[in-house]
């Protein structure tokens, strides 16, 4: 069941930001100076980009800070809305092999669809 998103209280203020992104493209990150949760989850869902940044300053925060979560980076990736293969910023893990080994378990289950969707 999915979770309805409520329209945010500035809706008016909300909707021509998200013109604005679509008149310009599609974009790395957005940045908001909101304290609403609802919108910013309006927001987050409505505007196609790979990073949210929320009351601070996107020119140095999007490439990563102690402070965010985000990886340090000088290169950021914008997912498939900007023709990228990756929607996060670039970093070690990008640039690293990993051989991974996958062992088959017969005595697990598959999902029905019904088990997986409703």
């Amino acid at each position: 069941m999915e979770e309805q998103i409520k329209q945010p209280e500035k809706e008016k203020e909300t909707s021509k930001a998200i013109k604005e992104f679509k008149r310009k493209g599609k974009h790395k990150e957005a940045d908001y100076f909101l304290k609403n949760k609802d919108n910013i989850e309006y927001a987050a869902v409505n505007v196609k980009v790979s990073r949210i940044l929320i009351n601070q300053i996107c020119a140095t925060m999007n490439g990563g800070s102690f402070n965010n979560g985000l990886a340090a980076t000088t290169t950021l990736g914008c997912g498939s809305w900007g023709n990228n293969s990756i929607s996060e910023n670039l970093d070690y893990k990008h640039l690293i092999n990993v051989s991974r080994i996958a062992y088959f378990d017969k005595e697990k289950k598959v999902p029905t669809d019904s088990e997986i969707w409703d």
